[in-house]
């Protein structure tokens, strides 16, 4: 069988999300996957590989969370030029600047009403950013939430060392 898969988010605590057998075909386009496709034949594009999707509540509530690299991610259409509509809830797809992967839109509600974000590694507070005592303490959280919040202009990095808080691979 042949098949296009958009802007999905391929996650479980399993150890394989997508297994096909006998598909001679599979195209797989700007998705998060937690591990890469086990396909005979696979083409993937614009891909996270590895990255958790920061859901609300998984498994039970899967709307995206406002550090979600799963955020503003793809344009209006898909390949063919088919518009996308809504989303699950039967909101308006395209809040942001573009839309989200998976079946939620984010809701913009959510983010505080702040304009600057802080990023330091050693802060012991709330981990939302809005001042350096409750800053975020990885980078991957502080720039996807400018992302998802559009009051946000601003993101403020505390000196030091920082490494990813997970590994993870994009392919283009």
């Amino acid at each position: 069988s042949y098949g296009t898969i958009y802007f999905c988010i391929l996650w479980n605590l399993g150890s394989s999300e997508l297994i096909l057998n006998n598909s001679p075909s599979f195209l797989v386009l700007r998705s998060l996957v937690k591990k890469a496709p086990v396909l005979p034949s696979y083409t993937g594009y614009d891909l996270i590989i590895g990255l958790e999707p920061k859901f609300l509540n998984y498994p039970i509530d899967l709307h995206l969370s406002s550090t979600s690299p799963c955020i503003n991610y793809e344009y209006a259409s898909l390949a063919d030029g088919t518009a996308i509509s809504g989303d699950f809830d039967n909101t308006a797809r395209g809040k942001g600047n573009a839309y989200d992967m998976g079946a939620y839109e984010f809701d913009q509600a959510q983010c505080p009403v702040i304009s600057r974000v802080y990023i330091d590694a050693a802060a012991n507070g709330s981990n939302m950013g809005p001042d350096w005592s409750n800053a975020f303490k990885f980078i991957e959280d502080g720039l996807n939430f400018a992302n998802a919040c559009p009051n946000v202009n601003e993101v403020w990095i505390a000196e030091g060392l920082y490494k990813p808080d997970i590994i993870s691979v994009r392919e283009h």
